[in-house]
């Protein structure tokens, strides 16, 4: 009977006559591997499928490097005009580099900003299916790091050990890539409704940046309203959703989903009657008319000339703008609105924007101190768990059949979220 590579690993680990090979292994991957799936069942007799997309990291730079996979050792890379292999790519003075490793523990790698990873600078990359312009369009925007080839960067092993070891224990496809040679939404449109346009013909706008698309204004079908037709129980996870509910300075970047769940661009999620953000408006609403008027009597009291009033009247625009838009969005969404909505629409709301609001710490930060090599340092990180939600339907048996997590975290380093992956 053949192994499967599950198999393998367990029999490895027991014939080392040590600890070594299971203690690479984190925990919670050796619990998921100690369960034995019954004998001629296959991924069709899966009970649960839990969908979490990460962005930005192609399959090359988080795993080009493991061994079996087509990364940098594929035999089929493609030759580039030049005759070069893929991998060697040349900078438009000529310069020729080849894949360097990227190392998280011993440089300011993860710190070094990121790539530019929109429409104009993926499609220039491909150049028409060459593939020879990564170098000159994927160039650093901080002047200090443009010049360095830092698309070619890759981690190793050691660098992000949890997704080698997921790697290592179970499937990992190698053949994984942008839906769309674009950036963050409109590929994420792609992970939640299979498309990029309202219609599928030329003359439907394709939906290929970020700006493309706001709150409540997409219309075409998603696949969680298929799993709602077939009877499918699904469910989104997140800590709180992208749209305004009340959050202030770092607290928004910590806390919310980071627009990372598409369904609240979609109107027919009535993302609009979300309640903390119902109560967010009547915030903004009693609070702007006191910041427009603290900043009316900053100008009015500064000589004509000083050179801090156009910063100030522009701030004076710009919370009046803001302070206009508040008000006309309570005169469309208000409170009671939601229990007017039909069954199909509360439940499919209910759904996408599922949050932690049942733990008491979901909204708050605290300072956590640590050690960085010797240094002390500190940074505010969220004070409850930001799977909290998702951890409880498991306890209870409540995990639906399809369950989506969009985390919220978005300022760790590689290093530190992979931490976070296995506690």
């Amino acid at each position: 009977m053949t192994d499967t590579r599950r198999d393998f690993l367990k029999k490895a680990a027991l014939l080392t006559g040590a600890a070594s090979l299971t203690n690479m292994i984190p925990a919670s991957i050796q619990k998921a591997m100690a369960i034995n799936a019954p004998e001629g069942s296959t991924y069709l007799d899966a009970e649960h499928i839990v969908i979490l997309m990460q962005e930005n990291r192609s399959f090359d730079h988080t795993l080009g490097s493991m061994k079996g996979v087509r990364g940098f050792n594929d035999p089929r890379a493609i030759d580039m005009p030049n005759k070069n292999k893929v991998w060697l790519q040349s900078n438009k003075k000529g310069e020729t580099y080849a894949p360097f490793h990227l190392d998280i523990k011993n440089t300011k790698a993860t710190w070094m900003d990121s790539l530019p990873h929109s429409w104009r600078n993926q499609v220039n990359a491909r150049n028409e299916g060459k593939y020879d312009k990564w170098l000159d369009n994927k160039r650093n925007g901080n002047p200090e790091y443009a010049d360095m080839p830092l698309t070619l960067g890759y981690h190793t092993r050691d660098d992000i050990p949890f997704y080698y070891a997921m790697a290592d224990a179970f499937t990992v496809c190698d053949q994984n890539f942008c839906s769309a040679l674009t950036g963050t939404n409109p590929n994420r449109l792609y992970f939640w409704t299979g498309t990029i346009r309202e219609e599928q013909n030329e003359n439907s706008r394709a939906h290929v940046w970020n700006d493309d698309m706001d709150y409540g204004t997409l219309k075409w079908p998603t696949f969680p309203e298929r799993l709602e037709e077939s009877g499918v129980s699904w469910k989104c996870y997140q800590n709180e959703v992208a749209i305004d509910t009340g959050f202030e300075g770092e607290e928004d970047v910590w806390l919310s989903n980071f627009q990372d769940n598409a369904l609240e661009f979609f109107a027919q999620y009535k993302i609009f009657l979300h309640e903390p953000h119902l109560i967010a408006l009547e915030k903004r609403a009693a609070e702007l008319p006191g910041k427009i008027d603290e900043l009316k009597k900053q100008i009015a009291a500064l000589p004509e000339g000083d050179k801090s009033l156009k910063k100030l009247k522009q701030q004076l625009r710009e919370t009046q703008s803001y302070l206009d838009g508040v008000n006309k969005e309570r005169e469309t969404w208000k409170q009671g609105m939601f229990e007017k909505l039909s069954d199909r629409e509360k439940s499919i709301h209910k759904k996408a924007f599922d949050t932690n609001k049942n733990d008491p710490d979901h909204r708050k930060l605290v300072t956590l101190k640590y050690n960085d090599d010797g240094t002390e340092r500190e940074l505010q990180v969220p004070a409850g768990d930001v799977f909290h939600q998702f951890r409880e339907d498991v306890k209870t048996g409540n995990l639906p059949t399809v369950s989506w997590l969009t985390a919220n975290v978005i300022k760790l380093s590689d290093t530190q979220l992979t931490h976070m992956l296995l506690s």
